[in-house]
């Protein structure tokens, strides 16, 4: 792979015709030296430090290029690239840092893309979309996306100010995968893909794979902290395996959260709200189970969620997805199980 690089090469970088921004950004050792290249585009930044996240006494100024917001510096008597922070300081000498996103290697194998690859891997929604990880210590947040004809790719919110520049991923050639691991990132936040055509287009999208979206009209995908609820439904789990299917009684209550019931003013019921005078009416009238209608994420209220953008996200209308879990965890502790119509018939142009 070759470090070094032109004035017009990093130019071709920052307009997006390049897939893989790992090779010109981020540490890397220079070939049959005992030296280290470190670069960093950061154009607000007025000076930057590597800054060791190991030793604190070892720290490097690194260098302005005449790019417009390209640093760059050889590190010497270093032969190993190690882990860093950057610190950075702007014309009025305000302070910032983070940890480098370019010094990760890609967090998929080589196996979980050859289960994605031939249509096998049943539970992609695992890996694709933003998930919380660690890596190599570092926590942070991994997104991965499929798109094959893009010419670059990029990770943009608030985080970033929404610059398209500043987090562009990683091409997995092989597979049409685009990645990248961001460290630091907090639940919340909202972020969309911004997408980079061969024809030179650029698409602003939200993750196909979000857990979490904004409330319509707005539609940007959300960070969503998936580790944080407890189930407590382990006696409904015990006795559902027990359970004789075609020997037990089945008596289904279909319903839709958002017409069953509003409150005066019209505004819709929470799922915690729905939860528990859906539990109450459902055993007083004998029902075994409840069927939700339209529950993944859509944009239009009339289509009653059968017009679907978010295959692994319950809409937002209602609560956040551990206000949902919270909803199925109250129905399984009462008895009730839970059934989800699913709709990949009718996905809208919006």
């Amino acid at each position: 792979m070759e470090i070094t690089r032109t004035d017009e090469e990093l130019k071709e970088l920052l307009k997006g015709n390049y897939r893989y921004p790992h090779e010109i950004l981020g540490m890397h050792k220079l070939n049959e030296t005992n030296q280290l290249l470190v670069r960093v585009w950061c154009p607000q930044a007025e000076r930057i430090m590597v800054q060791s996240l190991s030793d604190q006494n070892k720290a490097y100024l690194i260098e302005r290029k005449t790019v417009d917001g390209f640093f760059e510096s050889i590190i010497n008597q270093e032969d190993t690239p190690f882990l860093y922070k950057l610190v950075c300081e702007d014309r009025e000498g305000h302070l910032w840092s983070y940890i480098d996103p370019y010094q990760f290697e890609a967090s998929i194998t080589s196996d979980e893309l050859y289960l994605f690859g031939i249509g096998k891997d049943y539970e992609i929604y695992r890996k694709m979309g933003a998930h919380f990880m660690t890596i190599q210590g570092i926590a942070g947040v991994r997104f991965l996306v499929w798109a094959p004809h893009a010419t670059r790719v990029s990770v943009i919110g608030g985080f970033n100010n929404w610059d398209g520049r500043r987090h562009s991923m990683r091409f997995i050639a092989s597979h049409g995968v685009w990645e990248l691991f961001i460290p630091g990132l907090q639940a919340d936040e909202s972020y969309r893909y911004e997408i980079r055509t061969e024809e030179g287009k650029l698409l602003y999208k939200s993750d196909p794979y979000a857990t979490y979206y904004e409330v319509r009209p707005d539609n940007a995908s959300i960070i969503f902290d998936e580790r944080q609820y407890k189930w407590q439904d382990s006696n409904w789990m015990k006795a559902r395996e027990k359970k004789q299917l075609s020997r037990s009684p089945m008596s289904i209550y279909e319903v839709h959260i958002g017409s069953w019931r509003r409150h005066e003013d019209g505004t819709y019921y929470s799922y915690q709200e729905a939860a528990t005078e859906l539990t109450a009416y459902i055993k007083e009238m004998g029902y075994t189970h409840v069927e939700l209608m339209g529950i993944m994420e859509h944009p239009y209220d009339g289509s009653w969620g059968y017009q679907v953008t978010g295959y692994f996200a319950p809409t937002s209308r209602y609560g956040n997805p551990n206000d949902f879990r919270k909803f199925v965890d109250v129905l399984h502790q009462n008895g009730i199980g839970v059934i989800l119509d699913w709709v990949p018939a009718h996905f809208p142009k919006d």
